[in-house]
């Protein structure tokens, strides 16, 4: 057991592994001590690294719980957080937040979005796969995929991977052209996971199904059935 990082209820919500094999784990702290959610990192072998996180191989960014994470191609840590606060964060390779990404983070306008559990990004765009609370008491939940792309000033040199110097501190931007106003209804309360395919396409994992929908948001009717395809739980 490890015991290097603050005590008590631990939840690890994602799990990375680096470009160099190092560990990276998010998610969140119970104790009131805790500042949440949390990123912990580990070398190869186990042990924390304390090149991270100011030496402690730890950083924390208070609000929320961190769902998922993902590295871009400077080697930057995008988390998407939830619960209390919806929004992305972003850190530098060492743990410290970078704030030429709007002031560190980026949250979401609409205060109806939760637990925001997936996220992906290509070169040009982030995915977050979310749910929305469609009335107060929890009832009549929906899930949407919201496709944001990134400011120029904001994306890494992909031949070099340098960040390209910020001019707009803005990076995070709704893209419009994408569903309805930047967003896919997934028409399921209960879709908990995505990817990009090779070719762009947002693929979502349900309760008991798989829908692939095309790079402008529109079902793939070429997958399956309507872009639908079900899990078979029988095994025939």
């Amino acid at each position: 057991v490890d015991t290097h990082f603050p005590g008590g209820a631990v939840t690890g919500k994602k799990i990375i592994v680096d470009g160099a094999g190092k560990i990276l784990v998010t998610g969140f702290c119970y104790m009131a001590y805790c500042s949440m959610p949390e990123i912990w990192k580990y070398n190869d072998d186990g042990t924390p690294d304390i090149s991270f996180g100011n030496g402690t191989g730890y950083t924390t960014k208070l609000g929320g719980v961190g769902y998922s994470m993902l590295l871009d191609k400077c080697g930057r840590i995008l988390v998407v957080q939830g619960a209390d606060n919806q929004y992305i964060s972003r850190f530098n390779g060492d743990g410290t937040p970078d704030f030429t990404m709007n002031n560190g983070q980026y949250g979401f306008t609409d205060s109806a979005i939760f637990n925001p559990f997936a996220m992906a990004m290509d070169q040009n765009y982030i995915y977050i796969l979310a749910h929305r609370r469609l009335n107060p008491n929890g009832t009549n939940d929906e899930t949407i995929v919201m496709k944001m792309k990134n400011n120029a000033s904001c994306i890494c040199d992909t031949v070099t991977p340098t960040p390209v110097p910020t001019i707009n501190p803005v990076c995070v931007l709704s893209d419009t052209t994408y569903g309805s106003n930047g967003e896919i209804n997934v028409d399921d309360a209960s879709a908990y996971d995505m990817v990009l395919d090779n070719k762009g396409k947002v693929v979502v994992a349900s309760s008991d199904n798989i829908k692939r929908f095309n790079t402008n948001g529109t079902p793939d009717n070429t997958f399956n059935y309507a872009g639908i395809a079900g899990i078979n739980i029988s095994g025939n």
